[in-house]
């Protein structure tokens, strides 16, 4: 284990924790380990088998339909089996973000059960530094800053808790858990988060202390807390603007932690340049971004250049922490020749010197005006929706009606 996670509270040490070697090796190690029937019956429990590839189908290791058709072959799951529905929940997330862009992580999509006005913008400084007193709460911080993911529960009882307990903005408590998670899929974090906080269409998201005893180890256990109570109250707490009277003075306790810095920029040691326009002129440019680290398309054509692409705008908006850029930044370096660091319009001036340009498409590429990009679509596990649906149930009716065998998905 690295250091950071032997640095973790003990609460975090009884759990199994995850590392994530940034190889495709590591990718489908993870893969063929996965148990689809023990993920279907535990994934709800702390201790249970999820999959832990979020990393690597975020960055684009692995894709969904290799993941399905690796369950399919070795477990015969169906359509409906709780991890292809997991995984749909994913692409509706991206679905959402192909047709409303940013605007999902800044708008809600329904009406919740109060006034934006209602939330404060600031996240608190007892949750910054793991110092709540709440040991569900604290342990789940310690454990994003100590390895930079949390299973599925951590993260719902953190939001949950932000959201409805504390009052703060949840597009606040979302970019911070992003910069934090080396998994962060920018459209499934402001899905999750929108959700929770009731405005995903189905009402607040909440917990309380016996909801984690239920699922977590003892010593994440939050009795006599200000969330030990019954579910009805919580409820109501989340229907009501009044929050609770906390100070955000941190608490001297032993597993207080100070934030990781979330970096705008590359780290030091990578020593990267703006983009050259003369290191690719009338050559064959193929872009990786960090979304797109599979195996390069094995039809490229012959003396291409693999560049890796990073935008300042990216960074600006959603800095990372510096696990996360490494866990990038060191698949990237095996997959090009060069990479290079600079804003939209550097790209532009830089790109317009190939002969030609192309790479997977993603929401998160500028739009560049006057340079011909191909923007290879990526396989999708379900098929693609003209319209935007922002209803999942409808959106699941509508994708996975009539199929009944993987071969029928995407078509």
């Amino acid at each position: 284990m690295s250091a950071s996670v032997h640095n973790l509270h003990p609460g975090c040490a009884m759990l199994i924790l995850p590392e994530f070697p940034p190889t495709l090796e590591a990718a489908h190690s993870r893969l063929a380990a996965v148990k689809a029937h023990d993920y279907a019956r535990t994934r709800q429990s702390l201790h249970g088998a999820v999959t832990q590839l979020s990393p690597y189908i975020t960055h684009g290791y692995l894709s969904l339909p290799e993941v399905v058709r690796s369950m399919v072959a070795r477990f015969r799951i169906g359509v409906q089996h709780r991890l292809v529905h997991e995984l749909g929940w994913r692409e509706y997330a991206q679905h959402l973000h192909t047709h409303l862009g940013d605007a999902l992580g800044q708008q809600a999509l329904h009406s919740g059960p109060l006034q934006e006005s209602d939330f404060k913008p600031e996240l608190p400084l007892d949750v910054r530094h793991a110092a709540t007193g709440i040991a569900a709460i604290d342990l789940a911080v310690n454990m994003l800053y100590g390895c930079g993911y949390l299973h599925h529960q951590a993260r719902q009882w953190l939001a949950s808790y932000i959201v409805h307990v504390r009052k703060i903005d949840w597009r606040v408590g979302a970019q911070w858990m992003q910069g934090h998670l080396i998994d962060g899929d920018l459209a499934s974090n402001w899905l999750n988060w929108q959700r929770v906080a009731g405005l995903a269409g189905d009402p607040p998201w909440v917990f309380n202390a016996e909801t984690v005893a239920r699922h977590a180890p003892l010593e994440w256990h939050s009795r006599g807390s200000m969330i030990d109570k019954p579910m009805e109250m919580m409820e109501i707490m989340a229907h009501n603007a009044a929050s609770f009277t906390i100070s955000d003075a941190i608490k001297r306790i032993p597993w207080a932690m100070d934030e990781p810095e979330l970096l705008h920029q590359p780290p030091a040691l990578l020593e990267w340049q703006a983009p050259d326009p003369s290191a690719w002129a009338g050559r064959d440019v193929w872009l990786v971004h960090p979304w797109s680290l599979g195996a390069l398309p094995s039809d490229l054509p012959s003396g291409v250049v693999a560049v890796g692409l990073w935008c300042e705008e990216w960074m600006q908006a959603m800095p990372w922490s510096f696990r996360r850029w490494m866990f990038v930044a060191q698949r990237m370096g095996v997959l090009t020749s060069v990479c290079a660091f600079g804003s939209a319009a550097d790209w532009q001036t830089a790109l317009n010197q190939a002969s030609s340009v192309a790479c997977w498409d993603n929401p998160r590429l500028p739009v560049w005006t006057g340079l011909a990009v191909q923007r290879r679509a990526l396989q999708r596990l379900f098929k693609s929706l003209d319209e935007p649906c922002l209803s999942f149930t409808d959106w699941w009716q509508q994708v996975s009606r009539g199929v009944r065998h993987f071969r029928h998905l995407g078509a």
